[in-house]
């Protein structure tokens, strides 16, 4: 999608279409229709990534109102293309595990639905990353479309693997720390010659770690913005890339600029992180425009 639909759009995508990700068990479908409100009885949890604006401007539809047809709702909006922070994403799954079958909806049903499905995979069912992803994308015909929707999947597997969850559902909702101290734990984990799950819960257990250090100062620097954390290797040097985009939840319609890290960031990041990765690091922050959307 190479453009960002208007709300005079948004009437177009709306229509329950149920795909079953998990035959009888979960399922990822658009918006409903002010008029399908009935036919999401049969379904014991519904968890919606949808916001205000699109359940009003989308279906006409005051989304309290779902409350009186499904026995469990859980609400959690996310701008399109956007992410929830990752506490967020922990508690809304742990909050959607029954009753079943559960349906997962946003308005279009592709991006951010198949991200909290395929963390419900990795949290209900056990599945590794790769398999809840290709589970999701195959059964609803798209799947995660943007970096900070990769990323928080990333981190949210990399916590459930190390059995870090109960940790992060209790962490402040408005924290990136434990997600950028997961992200950063599993690129730098290879170069620093450690596990990534011990790397993880020491960055999440001592704020004196490396990682952990890097972590707030990446949060002091750029908020809740970070979009994809990547390493790469020329010759003897590895390079640490880290993007920022719009704060987490975010529409990107309703940010007006983007952000301006303060200078020596790099520079910092790099003298805590070298105690970690002991060959030449070299770090590079890039940010995006609002508009600037991080496709996959």
């Amino acid at each position: 999608m190479s453009t960002i639909p208007g709300p005079e759009e948004w009437p177009g995508y709306v229509g329950l279409r149920p795909r079953w990700v998990v035959e009888g068990v979960l399922a990822v479908s658009p918006m409903p229709a002010v008029n399908e409100l009935d036919k999401l009885a049969v379904y014991g949890t519904v968890y919606s990534l949808a916001t205000p604006a699109e359940y009003a401007y989308g279906a006409g539809i005051d989304p309290r109102s779902l409350q009186a047809v499904v026995r469990n709702f859980v609400w959690t909006p996310v701008g399109e293309y956007n992410a929830p922070t990752l506490p967020e994403l922990a508690r809304a799954v742990e909050r959607a595990a029954e009753p079943r079958p559960v349906l997962v909806h946003c308005l279009r049903g592709c991006g951010r639905s198949p991200m909290a499905a395929a963390a419900w995979l990795i949290r209900h069912r056990g599945s590794r990353l790769s398999d809840a992803v290709a589970t999701v994308t195959q059964a609803a015909g798209c799947g995660p479309e943007t970096w900070p929707q990769r990323s928080v999947l990333e981190a949210y597997s990399l916590a459930a693997a190390a059995g870090l969850l109960e940790r992060i559902r209790g962490s402040d909702v408005d924290d990136p720390v434990p997600e950028y101290s997961l992200l950063l734990a599993s690129r730098l984990a290879g170069p620093a010659g450690r596990d990534p799950l011990e790397l993880a819960r020491q960055a999440l257990s001592d704020p004196r770690s490396p990682v952990a250090a890097a972590a707030s100062t990446l949060a002091e620097a750029i908020g809740y913005t970070l979009s994809r954390v990547e390493l790469a290797k020329q010759g003897d040097e590895y390079i640490l890339r880290i993007e920022a985009w719009i704060p987490r939840r975010a529409h990107p319609a309703n940010i007006r600029r983007p952000l301006e890290p303060p200078r020596g960031v790099e520079e910092r990041l790099r003298a805590q992180l070298s105690e970690l990765v002991e060959k030449d690091l070299k770090i590079e922050l890039r940010v995006r425009g609002p508009r600037d959307v991080p496709w996959l």
